[in-house]
This record gives C-alpha cells, sequence and structure tokens, in this order.
C-alpha cells in the first residue's frame, strides 16, 4: 500500500502455489486506519545581530491533520522578532506548569504536505538606535560650549505687599582643560528694576553699566582669561520700582568669548523667575 492510502476498508487475498499445487486462497477483511506522523525540521541563520529560525512541519501520516504550533517570546522580545506568516500572540501555558507568552499557528497539513514558520529576531535597530546615542554623545563633548553659565535668584526682601529686592547669582566655569580668553559677561535688569550699586565684598564689579531706554540696565563684566576648570560666581542685587507681587521673569545672560581664529562665540544662561 502507499503509506498515503487514505482510511478505508479492503480485502486481502493470499493465494500460494508450490510447484504444480495450488493452495486454497486466504482471505482477510483488513481496515487502513488513520494515523499522522508531522515531524519538525529546525533550522537557524544568523548575520549581524540578526538571526531567522524556521520551522518546517510535513505531514507524514494519511489524513489531513492541523498541527498546533507554539514559539516562545516576552514582552522584552516583541519589539525585536517578527513572524512569516503572522503569528498570534497568546498568554498562557506553553509547557506543563510553564506559564508564558509565545506565538501560535494552527498549520493545516494534507499528506506529504510541508509548510514552514519562520521568527525572526533582530537586534540591529537596537544597536543602531545606541550607536545614535554614542555619536551624539561625542559630538555634544566636541561641539558644545567650553563656558557654562547658569543664573540663580534669591528673594532678600519680601514683605505682604510683595518683593523688593532681588540678589543675582551669576555661575561662571570653565569646564575644559584649556584657558579661555577674552570672556564677557553681559546681563540684563528689566525696566521695572534699578541696580544696586554697592556690590559685595570679592565679587567682580562691573565693567560697563548702561541703562537703556527700552531694553532696562545692561551689566557688562570682563574676564581676560578664564583658567582651564575655573569657576567665578559673580553676584549684584536689584531692587524693585515697585512692589511685585507673585514674581516675575528675568531675561537670560549672555557669555561672549574668543573662540578659534577671530570668531566670537556666545553662550545663554538658563531663563529663571524671581519669586
Amino acid at each position: 500500500y502507499n503509506p498515503t492510502q487514505p482510511p478505508k476498508e479492503d480485502t486481502i487475498t493470499v493465494k500460494i502455489k508450490v510447484g504444480d499445487v495450488d493452495f486454497t486462497p486466504a482471505t482477510k477483511q483488513i481496515e487502513i486506519i488513520e494515523y499522522n506522523d508531522i515531524p519538525v525540521k529546525t533550522d537557524e541563520t544568523s548575520s549581524f545581530f540578526k538571526w531567522v529560525l524556521s520551522y518546517t512541519y510535513t505531514n507524514n501520516g494519511n489524513v489531513k491533520e492541523t498541527k498546533d504550533v507554539k514559539v516562545p517570546t516576552s514582552l522584552f522580545m516583541l519589539p525585536f522578532m517578527k513572524t512569516s506568516p503572522k503569528a498570534a500572540l497568546v498568554k498562557g501555558e506553553l509547557a506543563k506548569g510553564e506559564e508564558g507568552r509565545y506565538f501560535s499557528w494552527n498549520i493545516e497539513l494534507s499528506p506529504q504536505e510541508s509548510k514552514t514558520v519562520l521568527v525572526t529576531k533582530n537586534y540591529r535597530p537596537l544597536i543602531y538606535i545606541i550607536m545614535l546615542i554614542i555619536i551624539g554623545i561625542v559630538l555634544y563633548y566636541i561641539f558644545r560650549s567650553p563656558i557654562m553659565i547658569k543664573k540663580e535668584t534669591k528673594i532678600i526682601n519680601v514683605d505682604n505687599q510683595g518683593i523688593s529686592d532681588v540678589k543675582i547669582l551669576l555661575h561662571l566655569k570653565n569646564r575644559t582643560n584649556k584657558s579661555v580668553e577674552d570672556v564677557k559677561l553681559v546681563d540684563r535688569i528689566p525696566q521695572m528694576g534699578m541696580l544696586d550699586t554697592e556690590f559685595s565684598v570679592g565679587t567682580l564689579h562691573p565693567s560697563k553699566v548702561i541703562k537703556h531706554e527700552h531694553k532696562g540696565t545692561i551689566i557688562r563684566w570682563d574676564i581676560p582669561t578664564l583658567e582651564p576648570f575655573e569657576e567665578r560666581i559673580i553676584s549684584y542685587t536689584i531692587q524693585s520700582k515697585l512692589k511685585i507681587i507673585g514674581g516675575f521673569s528675568l531675561p537670560q545672560a549672555v557669555v561672549k568669548f574668543k573662540g578659534k581664529g577671530e570668531s566670537v562665540k556666545r553662550t545663554l544662561s538658563n531663563k529663571v523667575t524671581a519669586k
């Protein structure tokens, strides 16, 4: 019989002849029953951070059969995996006593038919993202401004009518191992405030103070050289012409310094609100 003979009832007749003698034929009723045998053949190919797993199922039985295929996965792995043909994602019992997530296919196989499912694990996007982050960090450290400026406020006088005096702190730092020449620090006081000309002992006094009709008061400090990793704190006090309730925003401070060649570079401080 052909191995793929479909199930059926049949009759077998056996005839035996020895020399010239024919024995009485023997007849027997038989039944070809259903059977199935679906082995799996696995294969794996890999390249740069990419793996393709193939599962090939072949129906060696004599009847059409449906095979329930499960391939384990996890929430962490899902972004890096894809299937062909597209599988259903199921959460449940993968093996006896073992719960988890898995890809599931119901494969229908005719006798002697083979079908293959593919599971691809591709970590290339993750590697590319990590490489871009590393490149971005390197470029940031290469092209970032050598000078860092941070602006801070401290309320000195406040009562139930509002704020009257605010102390401004400018933190200036050379975060490189090279000196920075010809540093100019410029800050501005809005029209609502005026500069207190009494400066704290030890703080650097402004090189120039200009009162502008529309921009308010412009203050400039000139620093010939800022040594490697040197940090300076420059402070001054502003007095409000009117009592301020709630708070008010202050402009960003600007640092200008000599770059490579004759170029002039600038760095802005953070925005602050006195309240």
